[in-house]
C-alpha cells in the first residue's frame, strides 16, 4: 500500500558552499561517488546528488556560481526522518567528507508550515 503525503517536501534549506579539499566540480563529483552517492550533472555548473538509499531521503543540488563555490539547495522528502537539527548537524559532516565547507543561508520551511 502506497503512503500518501499532504505536501511533497519536508525540509528545504539553502546554503552557501565553498571548495576546500575538492578544488572543482569534477573532484566534488568523484568524492560524492566514492561515498556512494548517485550524481547527475544537467549542466556543467550543476550537480544533483542523493545517496544510494531507496527511497531517497535527501536530495542535494550544488550550483557553482562563484569561483570559490556556490549555492547548495537541500531538500528532504516527506518520508525522511531527519529533524531540522539533525540535518544541520549531518550536512556539515557530509560537506567535510566530500571536501567542501557549507554555511547556512536560509532556514528551511517544514511540511507542517504549508497547507
Amino acid at each position: 500500500m502506497r503512503r500518501e503525503f499532504a505536501f511533497p517536501l519536508k525540509h528545504v534549506l539553502a546554503f552557501k558552499w565553498f571548495f576546500r579539499e575538492a578544488k572543482n566540480l569534477k573532484e566534488l563529483s568523484e568524492r560524492l561517488k566514492n561515498y556512494h552517492f548517485y550524481v547527475a550533472s544537467p549542466k556543467s555548473d550543476i550537480i544533483v546528488t542523493t545517496s544510494e538509499a531507496r527511497p531517497y531521503l535527501v536530495l542535494f543540488t550544488f550550483i557553482k556560481n562563484r569561483p570559490d563555490g556556490g549555492d547548495l539547495i537541500l531538500v528532504q522528502a516527506p518520508w525522511g526522518w531527519y529533524s531540522l537539527t539533525q540535518i544541520l548537524k549531518y550536512v556539515r559532516m557530509f560537506a567535510k567528507r566530500v571536501g567542501i565547507f557549507v554555511k547556512l543561508e536560509h532556514q528551511s520551511f517544514k511540511q507542517a508550515d504549508n497547507p
